[in-house]
């Protein structure tokens, strides 16, 4: 009876060596590496929430100042944009030709047009109005375009420098691609030809308007009336 006894004395306490063992096995290979990893996550959390806070508060602090750039950005983008036509005709350069030979006294007895051509195309991000006050970006597929516009010319040299200002000022966006000059013995001034590049952009929402021509003579139906 005794043995039996003190035989179950060392299975009891056979069983307790082993929970004990099984515990801090738990303990060190287990709990603790997974404590160690909670209170490096605890820490990481801590140190994001304060830049989180510093980041909250500068942006208050800075928000002015961005809400300034970015409608300083969106200006100047406006402004570029501005100098470029929402496309080119015919009839348009026409009236800018009729305009030309009024302002600088130039003769401009022939034109030929080509037609437009895509120089480039993209995708650009522009600056918009939200309905709070706030901005927002909108993306838009833009293409710039180009086309030729080829005059003969008959002026003096003082017309001549006048041209070059009225194309260089000129609200749209135009340059000289080609320029013949001779001495015209008839007048003793100067005659030639000179090519200029048109320049269109598309996708920005501005519509082409045509111009008015009200003011330009059509001719008559019939010729030979006077």
């Amino acid at each position: 009876m005794e043995t039996k006894k003190g035989s179950n004395v060392k299975i009891f306490f056979l069983v307790f060596v082993l929970v004990i063992m099984a515990a801090v096995v738990s303990y060190v290979y287990l709990y603790r590496p997974l404590a160690e990893k909670r209170d490096t996550l605890l820490k990481e959390n801590h140190e994001l929430n304060v830049r989180l806070i510093e980041l909250q508060n500068l942006a208050i602090e800075k928000e002015d100042e961005y809400m300034a750039k970015i409608k300083e950005s969106k200006n100047t983008i406006q402004e570029q944009l501005n100098n470029y036509s929402a496309g080119n005709t015919p009839e348009k350069s026409i009236m800018m030709v009729n305009t030309m030979e009024n302002e600088v006294g130039i003769r401009l007895p022939n034109l030929s047009f080509s037609q437009p051509n895509v120089v480039t195309a993209v995708t650009m991000p522009m600056v918009v109005d939200g309905e709070d006050g706030s901005y927002g970006i909108t993306y838009y597929d833009v293409s710039l375009l180009q086309e030729s516009l080829t005059m003969g010319y008959s002026c003096t040299y003082e017309q001549m420098k006048k041209l070059i200002d009225f194309i260089n000022v000129y609200p749209e966006r135009m340059n000289i691609e080609s320029m013949t000059m001779a001495y015209d013995s008839e007048t003793g001034g100067l005659k030639g030809n000179v090519s200029l590049n048109l320049f269109a952009v598309t996708g920005t929402g501005k519509e082409y308007v045509a111009p008015d021509i009200s003011g330009l003579s059509l001719g008559e139906s019939n010729i030979f009336e006077q």
